[in-house]
């Protein structure tokens, strides 16, 4: 039941990132009304696919982390701090108000380290709570292994990730977030064969 109300909360950080994809595509067709001419660019959809891909993978380490999770008000925490902060960060993706920025680019560039940090952040939180575990003795028999590919990606995207809280030059982000967003897809590939 405690993962079900974790699941719901990533469910609609997701959710959140989705309902702004439609408002920002809807003002790119011209289908909503804005007063200023808005530049959507290609930087905050690729941050977007970004964050909805690490939460989709978060969510399957959870999963196999579920039955492990001894259920104390301490571990509860701990996880509600990573899946707070993951949820937070979705509601950072995109503008609240897309007339306040009339080029996302612009955005992405302001909000990139506070989102791309979380994200560290709660990817470190979570190997910390995996390591806890298997330090306090539980074992994750039915935890599906990652292929060698998908541990050598998940390294890596973590050292891009920080690139991306340091790196202020747009078309370097630009081949940051693709290369995060192939890697991922590259994962889940390795991962189901």
């Amino acid at each position: 039941m405690i993962f079900s109300l974790f699941g719901l909360l990533l469910g609609l950080g997701i959710g959140e990132i989705l309902r702004d994809v439609a408002k920002a595509w809807r003002i790119k067709v011209g289908v909503s009304a804005v007063k200023q001419q808005i530049r959507i660019g290609w930087l905050v959809p690729l941050f977007a696919a970004l964050v909805i891909m690490d939460q989709t993978h978060f969510y399957i380490t959870a999963y196999y982390l579920r039955d492990a999770i001894p259920l104390t008000y301490l571990s509860l925490l701990g996880v509600l701090a990573v899946i707070g902060t993951y949820f937070i960060c979705s509601t950072f993706v995109f503008p609240d108000d897309p007339e306040d920025w009339s080029d996302f680019d612009d955005y992405y560039l302001r909000v990139r380290r506070f989102v791309a940090g979380g994200i560290v952040a709660a990817k470190m939180a979570l190997v910390a709570i995996a390591i806890a575990l298997v330090q306090s003795g539980q074992k994750f028999d039915d935890m599906r292994p990652e292929s060698p590919i998908s541990t050598i990606l998940t390294l890596a995207n973590i050292a891009v990730l920080i690139a991306l809280i340091f790196v202020a030059n747009k078309r370097a982000n630009l081949v940051l977030l693709a290369w995060l967003n192939l890697s991922l897809i590259t994962q889940a590939i390795a991962d189901s064969v």
